[in-house]
Parts: structure tokens; C-alpha cells; sequence
């Protein structure tokens, strides 16, 4: 199998935790791809042109992390990251689209902040991505002490998305208002899947005439 990712995106980080933590990374070739490439061949991997990409040996490839990592939970034998059924797998799942919304709505703040021309910049819609920051952050630091030392592709997902603050956005810190939640990650983060897994500028990008832009 060979994964196509990207260090800098949070979701293809959360699915180098899941396998991490479930212990296949011997079996999957990682290879880096940048999804602003203009010559990169991700779109006949994935019609939307989006990381994290997982091909699998027979040419069948899956795209979108929490398909990716429903996927990668069948390939071991060990406690699985989504639960089989319950209240605990709706829960896990819940918290998972909620960290893949914080990833989300991150993503596009830095987009606009960053990616768009000054001209085109559009500070509510900047405003309306920091407000669901805000909300969902709170949400979490009144929900963190349900967590207890639960591993699962919720917890791993808000460990995910709580590191891609901390890279994009590390001045405004989310965790002085939230103590809780700040405990919490700190507490997890040492935990090698999420050690050794968090988003960062890992690679060189490419050449600035070889990328896409906003406009």
C-alpha cells in the first residue's frame, strides 16, 4: 500500500496517528506529495485533488481520512481506533467530525490569510472560520473530561487538530483560556503516535512557478 501525504495537512496527519497507533506503518510506503503541485498526478489518484491518498496493491485507491482510516482498522487484530458499536462508536465518531471541522475550518483561514491576494481577501469569511474555532474549542475544554485516557480516532483527531493550531496559528494559544483541554493535549502528545505524527514543515515545497494559486 503506499499513502500519499503531506506533513503540513492535519488530515493526512491524523491518519499517520491511526497507523501509528495500530501498528502497520511497516506496511505502508509513505510518499510525499503536495496537492498544489501543478504537475503532481494526484488528481488520477483522486478526482478532487486532495491528500491524504491511500493506494492499495491492486491500483484501488481511497481518499478522505475517516474512509482511509475505516479502512486501515480492518488490516489489524488489536483494540480498534472506531468501535464496533455502541454509544462508544458514535461518540468517537462525533468527536472525529468535529476535529475534522476545527481541520477544516483551519485550513481555510490560513487559505485566505495567506494563500489569497490582499485585494481579494475576504475578512468575514476569515472572521466566520475563527468563530468556529473558537466554539469548538470551548465545546472541547466542557467535553475534555469525558475523555478519560480513551485512544480512539476521536481523541487521536483533536490531538491532530489541537497540533495544527499550535503550527499555523501558535500566537493566539488556544490552551491559556482552556486549561483543561491544554492538560489533556499535553498529556497526549507525548504518546508516540501523536509525537511522532503531529503537522509540521517537514518538506521542501516546490518551486514557487510550479504551484497553484488562489488569485
Amino acid at each position: 500500500m503506499r499513502l500519499y501525504y503531506w506533513m503540513t495537512c492535519p488530515f493526512a496527519c491524523k491518519v499517520l496517528a491511526a497507523i501509528e497507533e495500530i501498528g502497520i506503518k511497516d506496511s505502508i510506503e509513505l510518499i510525499p506529495m503536495h496537492p498544489w503541485e501543478k504537475s503532481s498526478q494526484l488528481s488520477h489518484l483522486n478526482p478532487l485533488k486532495q491528500i491524504p491518498v491511500l493506494e492499495i496493491e491492486d491500483g484501488f485507491c481511497i481518499g478522505d481520512s475517516p474512509v482511509i482510516v475505516e479502512y486501515i482498522d480492518t488490516l489489524h487484530q488489536g483494540t480498534r481506533l472506531i468501535p464496533p458499536g455502541g454509544m462508544e462508536r458514535w461518540k468517537a465518531l462525533k468527536l472525529q467530525a468535529l476535529a475534522d471541522g476545527i481541520m477544516e475550518a483551519a485550513v481555510l483561514r490560513v487559505l485566505e490569510e495567506h494563500a489569497r491576494h490582499e485585494l481579494h481577501r475576504s475578512d468575514p469569511w476569515i472572521q466566520r472560520q475563527n468563530i468556529k474555532l473558537i466554539q469548538s474549542l470551548d465545546y472541547l475544554e466542557k467535553e475534555v473530561s469525558n475523555f478519560n485516557n480513551k485512544i480512539n480516532i476521536g481523541t487521536l483527531s483533536v490531538a491532530i487538530a489541537l497540533s495544527y493550531l499550535n503550527l499555523r496559528f501558535s500566537h493566539e494559544n488556544w490552551a491559556e483560556k482552556r486549561q483543561d483541554l491544554g492538560r489533556w493535549f499535553k498529556k497526549i502528545s507525548a504518546r508516540p503516535s501523536i509525537k511522532e505524527t503531529h503537522p509540521r514543515e517537514k518538506h521542501s515545497l516546490p518551486e514557487p512557478h510550479l504551484m497553484e494559486h488562489l488569485g
